[in-house]
């Protein structure tokens, strides 16, 4: 095996230049998505159904299945899956995570994911404002990390008043709703770049 063969097969190679690149955007984000990936699964892991099922990771998954299931943090992303996470926003109040926003990678465009943790000390706080605040102070001062990305989509039950309302705070505008097997869903887009067309 010499040793164009072993350059051809490293990820860090650009065969074009013939130099070694830093580490691929892929992976930096899966690394930096690991480093908060144990908060993100505490949120996740402290929703009731009613909660999973507003920010839309059940996928119709029965209440009793839901609570009995172990590892619940999988509904959302698996460690694999952090190499899509674009950015993300998260609060913690003391040691506790309370609040994330991601921006995740879908092709030509991103999806906004939101949770707050359950219970009655953390739920209508603010702390879901907070990190969609953090997440528009970010993508004004990274516009670099967002040229390839036309715009951002955010998904939500339409009875979720809550969600819908953080959405249209933050500059996301409704689009169109949604009936999917009897429950309606709204999707709000924010344009990127003064985009026109999505």
């Amino acid at each position: 095996m010499n040793d164009g063969y072993l350059m051809h097969y490293n990820p860090n190679h650009d065969p074009k230049t013939g130099r070694f690149t830093t580490v691929p955007i892929y992976q930096k984000r899966a690394m930096k998505a690991a480093k908060t990936k144990k908060y993100v699964d505490d949120i996740i892991e402290s929703l009731s159904y009613e909660d999973a099922d507003k920010v839309l990771i059940l996928d119709n998954m029965p209440r009793k299945e839901f609570n009995t299931k172990k590892k619940k943090h999988e509904l959302y992303l698996t460690s694999d899956e952090g190499e899509f996470v674009v950015n993300r926003a998260l609060l913690k109040i003391g040691d506790v995570p309370v609040s994330f926003l991601d921006l995740l990678d879908n092709g030509d465009n991103l999806s906004a994911a939101i949770a707050t943790r359950s219970g009655s000390e953390y739920r209508r706080k603010g702390y879901a404002e907070k990190v969609a605040k953090k997440t528009d102070q970010w993508i004004k001062r990274n516009p670099d990390k967002l040229k390839d990305y036309k715009y951002i989509n955010w998904w939500s039950l339409d009875s979720n008043d809550s969600s819908k309302k953080i959405a249209e705070n933050h500059g996301y505008t409704l689009e169109k709703k949604v009936n999917e097997n009897g429950r309606v869903y709204s999707k709000y887009v924010k344009r990127l770049h003064n985009n026109k067309e999505v």
